[in-house]
Formats: structure tokens, sequence, C-alpha cells
């Protein structure tokens, strides 16, 4: 009997104790609670799937506990896009008692810095980050941050912040003493925003980075004593070098990008712990001064104006310095072979400047240790050694731009360990062929041999070099085939060969080639029909044909293209109808793997021998001056020379910037396709372009008055400006007398012209130019039409107008005039006397609205008429002039 009571009595403290909550439960509940409750504030409830009810928060996803207490310390939820406001945050995650990190990087965090009312920050927070989010807000915002008061470390790099307290209006940070903070990437402007930061001191900041903002003012440093990390570059500065006192502490200093100018030397002599120094492009000038060089790992001083011999001093960084770059400066004499003391030096950039004498060669094969060589655009005389491949750590070399001669040796990479990856030659005066030893630089991925005096034929070996990606060949004096071998390159992105004088046909394995983004094989002799397989290359953006003697149709299959942005046919033997598939990718273009490829764009001077609008080229490493190289071998001068490096960034919304098919044998009529062109740079798809009710109640005056403001935009996108005046003059006098001939098609994202006889309607801000063969030059006096225009201004301007339009209405005369002056504005020879895009917009509204127009432009219509069209706003980014040396 008393077994059995004892048997019942254990039983039911055992069911006694299982019913009890376990110890977890007792002293994490509140941490539970509240990160469930911040889970439910989320718009997307799949997210943190194991944030449970009746859970243990230390098994949450991201949560760390204490070992002994079983309290949340740590949160990491970086890169998981949370998409929620500041505000919960604030009230579930930062009052969490024991919590001591916070990492919520890429969380898609938004709104402003604030606490609830009555929310009570942890007490031994001290480490918050907050970068790479959406958060918006003032800089003051941070202050109330003070309510975590042991915060040491702060992120906020990457957000909208902005700065706009006056400093007599705030108390800036005091109250929270940073050790690490960093603002970078967001909207900080002006001068009083470094004072603001470090109104509490800086006696404990050891970490102060504001790269990227527009912050300006005088700075200064010198109390920031343990100061060992700070990056200001890309900012607004345009002061006098700060101060940085005894910076004893300091390590990492990076000032690149800016404006700073004065003694160096003298700011930064004392920072005797510096291993990391950046002041390029700034606008320090002179010798380049002693530096404290003891721990210096990397020197970054190029972009400034030092001039003078290579600084003997700079050795002393020897052997410890990785990294020197003294590019972009004034710097000039020999290379000292002491350099060959820095056997540590992994990179050495001493490009753009005007060094003389042979290469180093002997100086950069003690460099053992060294990678990337950089030699270009100096005055470097001589020849190419073999010697080079006996560096076996090597793996890019820029020798473009120089004045290297001679051949290009055979035994470049005959070592068997040769590493070599970048091959950068272009624009010297190299003579002889291609080495077929080339192939033996088997991980070569970059061989630019362009703007030489190259001859021979293209090497087949160079097919086995399968991780090649760019190919650049062009303006040289090749002849031959293009091997079909080179469609075994796979990783091909970019093959450039215009003007050699290559023969036969492209290969048809081009398609095999899948990564191929850039084709240019203008200017040569080549013949056959364009492969239909080149449609197969999803990612080709460019494909440049013109002035060769191809023919048969236009494949159809290039519309599949589903990056192509510019297509350049011009000048062939093509003949049948324009297919309509060519722009089925209107409005859904995706590219976005171009970026940063230097080019220049010619804009042709129209002649009898001068076919196409302009010319494209790949520009990397090749002096401007060298341009009138190509005007001596091909018989187009070109009038306007532009500049940039690509920069298309279509989403699957964009449509082709450039279609010029001219000089072809092309009938037919023009696809109906054409009109409904859209995506950037063109109106979205399925925007309206204006309702017929809308056309039909046109007034003539408004239809010509429309006109000629698209004629001044025409010009002021002058890449087309001087051939799509001529049209508007000329056509518009012959537009009621019908047209049979062949009609050649040109699309550029800078030309607003349009002309009557069209079976399509324009939907773009983007105009399309119907023209046939080059009008001759009698009209005019030469091919000169902005010279012509000039010349009658000084005599009677209203000469230059059509006196039909005229004679419908006398009293559009002074609103041509308007146009006509922002038109001749916008082309003024002195470029700095330009208006502006925002000046040109705003003249624009100013004339329709005294006219009554409002923001449209015209397009013409099969009967002569004119229908409306939407004129979006200008948004562009058009690359910058560059002179005609």
């Amino acid at each position: 009997m008393k077994a059995h009571f004892f048997a019942l009595l254990l039983s039911l403290t055992f069911l006694s104790l299982q019913a009890s909550p376990p110890p977890f439960l007792s002293s994490t509940n509140e941490d539970a609670q509240n990160l469930i409750n911040f889970k439910t504030t989320l718009p997307n409830p799949s997210l943190l799937q194991n944030w449970l009810p009746n859970q243990n928060p230390c098994t949450f996803t991201g949560v760390e506990c204490h070992e002994t207490t079983n309290r949340v310390t740590s949160i990491g939820l970086a890169n998981i896009s949370l998409s929620c406001d500041f505000h919960p945050v604030a009230a579930f995650l930062l009052t969490l008692e024991n919590l001591e990190s916070l990492s919520l990087k890429s969380a898609n965090i938004s709104g402003s810095i604030s606490f609830p009312l009555g929310s009570k920050c942890s007490s031994v927070l001290s480490y918050l980050d907050l970068s790479q989010s959406s958060l918006s807000g003032n800089a003051s915002d941070i202050a109330t941050l003070r309510s975590c008061p042991a915060l040491k470390s702060l992120d906020l790099s990457g957000n909208s912040i902005e700065f706009s307290v006056h400093e007599e209006k705030s108390s800036g940070l005091r109250g929270l003493s940073f050790e690490f903070l960093d603002l970078s990437f967001n909207k900080i402007v002006g001068s009083n925003a470094v004072p603001f930061i470090l109104s509490e001191g800086c006696n404990e900041l050891k970490h102060l980075a504001l790269k990227g903002n527009k912050v300006s003012g005088d700075i200064d440093f010198s109390s920031c004593k343990n100061l060992q990390y700070l990056d200001v570059s890309a900012n607004n500065f345009s002061s006098s070098v700060p101060s940085f006192g005894k910076c004893l502490a300091l390590e990492h200093l990076d000032i690149s990008a800016n404006k700073f100018h004065g003694d160096l030397g003298h700011a930064i002599g004392a920072c005797v712990k510096l291993n990391f120094l950046n002041v390029s492009s700034n606008k320090i000038s002179g010798p380049i001064p002693v530096l404290p060089t003891a721990s210096l790992q990397s020197l970054s001083l190029g972009g400034n104006l030092f001039e003078g011999e290579f600084p003997l001093h700079l050795v002393d960084a020897c052997p410890g310095l990785v990294m020197l770059d003294l590019s972009f400066n004034n710097l000039s004499g020999s290379v000292p072979s002491s350099l060959g003391s820095c056997t540590s030096l992994e990179t050495l950039d001493i490009s753009t400047n005007n060094f003389t004498g042979e290469l180093p060669v002997d100086t950069v094969l003690k460099m053992t240790s060294l990678k990337r060589l950089d030699l270009g655009y100096n005055a470097f005389t001589g020849g190419l050694p073999d010697s080079f491949s006996q560096h076996a750590s090597l793996e890019s070399l820029d020798l473009s731009s120089n004045g290297l001669s001679g051949p290009i040796p055979t035994g470049l990479c005959q070592g068997p360990s040769n590493n070599l990856k970048e091959l950068y030659l272009q624009n010297n005066m190299f003579t002889g062929s291609v080495p077929a030893t080339l192939s033996n630089c088997s991980q070569l991925t970059a061989l630019h041999l362009s703007f030489n005096y190259l001859t021979g034929t293209i090497p087949s070996s160079l097919g086995s070099l399968y991780q090649l990606r760019d190919l650049n060949l062009w303006f040289n004096q090749l002849h031959g085939e293009i091997p079909p071998e080179l469609m075994n390159i796979k990783a091909l992105e970019t093959l450039i060969l215009d003007f050699n004088e290559l023969t036969g046909v492209i290969p048809s394995g081009i398609s095999n080639c899948t990564n191929l983004n850039w084709i240019s094989l203008s200017n040569n002799r080549l013949s056959g029909e364009i492969p239909a397989s080149i449609g197969k290359l999803g990612s080709l953006a460019i494909l440049k044909l013109s002035n060769n003697s191809f023919y048969g149709r236009i494949p159809p299959e290039l519309g599949d293209c589903r990056s192509l942005i510019w297509l350049d046919l011009n000048s062939n033997f093509l003949n049948g109808t324009i297919p309509p598939e060519l722009f089925k990718q209107s409005g859904s273009i995706a590219v976005n793997f171009i970026r940063g490829k230097r080019y220049v764009y010619l804009k042709n001077e129209r002649s009898e021998q001068c076919h196409g609008e302009g010319n494209l080229l790949e520009f990397a490493g090749i002096r401007l001056e060298q341009l009138s190289r190509i005007s001596s071998s091909h018989p187009c001068n070109f009038s306007r020379v532009y500049g940039e490096y690509t920069q298309p960034t279509f989403n699957d919304n964009g449509s082709m910037i450039f279609l010029d098919l001219s000089y072809n044998m092309l009938s037919g009529s023009i696809p109906v396709a054409i009109g409904s062109l859209c995506g950037i740079p063109l109106p979205p798809c399925g925007s309206a372009s204006g309702s017929s009710s809308n056309i039909e109640h046109q007034k003539s005056h408004r239809r010509l008055a429309s006109l000629a403001g698209s004629v001044a935009m025409g010009l002021l996108f002058s890449l087309f400006c001087i051939f799509g005046l001529l049209i508007v003059v000329v056509e518009m006098k012959k537009r009621k007398k019908k047209k049979d001939s062949a009609l050649d098609v040109y699309i550029d994202s800078r030309s607003h012209s349009g002309t009557a006889n069209t079976a399509w309607k324009l939907t773009g801000r983007e105009a399309l130019s119907i023209r046939k063969r080059p009008t001759d030059s009698s009209d005019f006096g030469d091919n000169n039409l902005v010279g012509w225009v000039k010349q009658h201004a000084k005599l009677r301007i209203n000469d230059v107008f059509d006196p039909v339009l005229l004679k419908e209405d006398p009293n559009l005369e002074m609103e041509l005039l308007q146009h006509l002056k922002v038109a001749c504005a916008c082309l003024d020879d002195r470029p700095w006397r330009r208006p502006t895009m925002i000046q040109v917009m705003a003249t624009f509204k100013e004339i329709q609205a005294g006219s009554g127009l409002d923001s449209q432009s015209t397009t013409t219509t099969e009967d002569g008429g004119f229908s409306a069209v939407e004129m979006v706003e200008m948004s562009i980014k058009e690359g910058p002039e560059l002179s005609k040396q």
C-alpha cells in the first residue's frame, strides 16, 4: 500500500515538473515577445519563419544569446529585405535589455531615426549597423541615439540622410561618444557638417568616414588624437590640406576626389604610422614632398598637379610598399633604377605623365612581386624586349600611348610560368605581324593592339586563348580572313577589328561566342551575307558592319538580340526590305554589361565620298590627337567629336538608340514597327502619344511652330544636327511632291527632326529621320548648313526661313526667330558659351507659353499633315564634347 502511495506521489511530482515552464521562458519571455512583435510588423509574413511564439528565441534566425542567462545579446539580419520603418526597430529590437549588437545592413529599413515615446534603448548596446538601406531624415536625428548610452559604433552609410541644421541652432552630437562613425554615401551637404559631427569632441573617435557626400568648408582634425581611420574622399572640399596635428595613431587617410591644395608634407609629416595614404584627384601642386614612409603600404598621389622628376625619397618606403600610384601628373625624366628595391610592390602606375627614355625593363624585373604595371600615356621609346617574359608574377602590362616601335616580341610569354592576363600595346608604332606565339599567353583575358602599323594576317592560334574577353586589333593594316578559330573563344565579349583590310566573310560560328556584346568590323573589305546566327547573341549590344561589301537581306533574326542598342549597317550592298522583326525588342531591351568602356563618337562631315552619320569607336588607351590618323586614311572628316565611357543601364525597358541602314540597296516601305519604338531613352511602352481628337484640332499656326521647335531640338542634339536641319529646309519645300525612290533610315538618340510622307507615327522623344541620297550642296554653297545660317544672320536672317511657311502664317516669323536663336546658341563655336539643357528647356517653355503651345512635338502624317506627339522631359546624359585636335 505504501509502495503504491509513493509511486503515485512521484508520478504527480513528475507531472507537476513537466507542467512548469522551462527556465529559459521565465527569463527570456519578454525578449521572445519583442521579437515576435517585431516580426508581425513586417509586410512579408514569410520572412523569419522560425520566429514563432512559445519558442526559445535563442534558436531564431540571426539571434544570439548569452551562454548562461539565455538573454538576447546580438541580432544579425543583414541582407534580409525586411522592408520596414525604423519605428518597429526602435520599439521592439533596440529596447531588448541585454542587446549589445544589432546589424540590419542592406535590410531596407526606411524612415527617420527616432524613438517612440516611452521607449528606452538597451543600456549595453554598443554596435549598430543600419548601412545600405533607405533611411532618410536629417543628420540631427542621430542625436536621438543619446538614449543608447553605451553606443560606440554606428554605421549609417549608403542611406539618404540629409544635413540642413545650422550650427547655431543645433547642439550637434553632444552626449554621443563614438569610436566608429560611418556616414558615407548619404546626402550630407554644407560647410557645417564636420563641426556638427565633432561637436562632442573627438577624443574617443577612432574611425570616421564621410565618403561620397557633398561636405565642404574648412576642417581640422588636429584634436582627434586617437583617430586611426579617416575617409573624407569624394566631397566638395576646396581648402588647404587639413591639419591632422600629431596624428600619432592615424593609419588610414583618404582625402581623394576633392579640391584640396597646399602643403601635403607639412600636414601629414607627423603621421608616422600611416600605412594607407590616398590624396589622388586633388589640386596639390609642386614637387612630391617628403612623406612619412616608414609604415606605408599603399600610396596614391595620382590626378594632381605634381611636377618634377620621380622622387627618390619614395624609395625609402621599400620594401614594404605594395601599391604606388603617381598617374595623371606632370612628372618627367626617367624611372630611377633604385625603384627596383621595391620587392614587395604589386602595383605600379605612373601612367599619363611625361616620363621619357627606354622602358625600365631591368628595374621592373627586380620587382619580383609586381602584378600590375601601367606605363601608358608617357613618352617611352625604343622596343619591347623579350625579357618581359622573365617576370613570372606580372598579370597586367599597359604600355599604351607611348612611342614604342619595332616588332612585338615573339617570346613575350615564353616562360612556362607566365601569368600575363592583360596586354595593352595600343597607340604605339609597332610594326610587323601579330605574333602567333601570343597563344602561349594562355591566361590572357585582354589583348589590345589597336592603332599601330601591324601587317599580315590575324593568327589562327589566337583561337586557343579560351579565357580571352577583349580582342581589339582595329586601325592596323591587317589583311586576310577572320580566322574561324576565333569563334572557339566562348569567353569573348568584344571583337573590335575596324579599319583594317580584312576580306572574306563573317565566320558562321560567331554564334558560339555567346558572351559577345560589342562587334565592330566596319571599314574593311568583308563580303558575303550577314549570318542570321548573330541573332542568337543575347548579350550583343553594339553591332557595326558598315563600309564593307555585305550583300543579301538584313537577317530578321537580328531582332532576337534582346540587348541590341546600336546597329550600323550603312554603306554595303544589302537589298530587300527592312524586316519589321528588327524592332521587336523595343521597350524590353536589357543591357548593363558594357559599362565603363571608353569610346569616341565621330560625327561625319557630309560629302559625296563620306557615307553614314558617324562612327562609334572603342578608344581605350588612345590619345585624342591621334584621331587625325583616321581622317588621313578614311574619306570622312568629322565635324564633332564626343567622348565618354559607356554606361547603359536599361533594365528590360530600353530601346535601340542608333540605327543606320543608309547607302544600301534597300527597297519597299518603312516598317510600321519603327513607329512603335518605345522604352528608354524613348517614352515608356504603353504611354499615350496623343488622342486622335487632339490631332484633329491642331491649328495651322501650332503645327508649324511645333515643327520649328522640332528643328531646334534637332540642332540641340548635335550628333546629327546639320543633316537633320538640311532635310527640314529642303524637304519641306518639296513635301507636296510624291517621292517614289528607296528610303534609307537611321535613328539616333539625340536627333529630334522629322520629315513628311511616311506611313508611321512617331511615339517617342527621339525623332526618326527619313532621308534619300545627300542633297547637292548648291542650295547652300557648301555642306556647312550652320555656317550658311550664321552668314545669312549677318545679312537678312529671314532668308533662311521657308517662304511657304511665312506665307501661310506671317505672324510665325517672330517665333521662328526665337527657335533659331536657341539653335545657333547651342552650336556656338565656343563650347563654354553654349546654354545648358536646363536653360534650353526653360527657353522653349517660355516660347511655347508665348505662343499658346503645349508640351508637344509633331510628326508628319501620310497626307502631309502633322500629328501631335508627346515630348517628354529630357533625361539622357550626353557625353562631353571633345575638342578636335
